[in-house]
């Protein structure tokens, strides 16, 4: 339900942005294409400008947070330095050579999600006037997955074993209060080569335990928590040789 829920927790001042009227307490989303927390004004608002949407900024959190692959950054010489992270400067990131590998697949995911202003009202067409196509093809799971538009996006993600365990991979993060060892995707020409060590194993398998505890519940989140907090990771300190006195 957090990536494909028809409804937001929400009062009458909110009306403007949903245009639904509120009942006991939560708004019921007036357009299909409108689901789940990636469909709510707060994150639509925050990752755009105050003058317009901000595909590149929404497709690199998405890609980051929900499918956990990670770019290795803009070049410090990158030839398109300061263009608009908006359609009129897809066509320069798609041409770079050091741009395109991960604009690429940041900018399709962003643009996903043009129907949706840089406020979070829905729309039917973009800035300058042009009908928005928001279907795409993206990889997940390790397969191309066709969609049309944000909410088809979510629900890829929610029925996708790439998103189960990037979720496990948050609760852990944010449990641990650092980020994982194990290995992730990196995009990009200069990303590090991965080497598995002792430490990474052990993240990986109790990021793994906590994936199967939450798919044998059908993705409870509780679940997820319960199983990282039982682990030896969580209940255990290492001990420390030598200390400082």
């Amino acid at each position: 339900n957090l990536l494909t829920a028809d409804y937001t927790i929400a009062g009458a001042d909110l009306e403007w942005l949903y245009s639904a009227e509120p009942a006991s307490g939560k708004i019921t989303f007036k357009e299909d294409q409108r689901r789940g927390l990636l469909g709510q004004g707060a994150f639509l608002a925050s990752h755009a400008t105050e003058v317009g949407s901000s595909p590149v900024t929404r497709g690199a959190y998405v890609l980051k947070k929900m499918l956990c692959t990670d770019f290795v950054g803009a070049p410090p010489s990158s030839p398109i330095a300061g263009a608009a992270a908006n359609a009129s400067g897809r066509e320069l990131r798609q041409k770079s050579a050091s741009c395109s590998g991960c604009h690429s697949i940041i900018d399709p995911v962003g643009f996903s999600y043009e129907n949706f202003d840089q406020v979070g009202r829905f729309r039917e067409k973009d800035e300058t006037g042009a009908v928005i196509n928001a279907a795409n093809t993206l990889a997940i799971d390790g397969a191309d997955v066709s969609y049309d538009g944000p909410a088809g996006l979510s629900a890829a993600i929610a029925a996708s074993s790439q998103g189960l365990e990037c979720f496990s991979r948050q609760i852990f993060r944010y449990g641990m209060g650092r980020m994982e060892r194990a290995k992730m995707s990196i995009v990009g020409a200069t990303a590090p080569k991965f080497v598995a060590t002792k430490e990474s194993n052990l993240d990986a398998c109790y990021i793994s335990s906590v994936t199967a505890a939450m798919r044998e519940a059908n993705g409870n989140l509780k679940a997820g928590i319960l199983a990282l907090v039982s682990s030896p990771a969580f209940l255990l300190r290492s001990e420390v040789k030598n200390p400082v006195p």
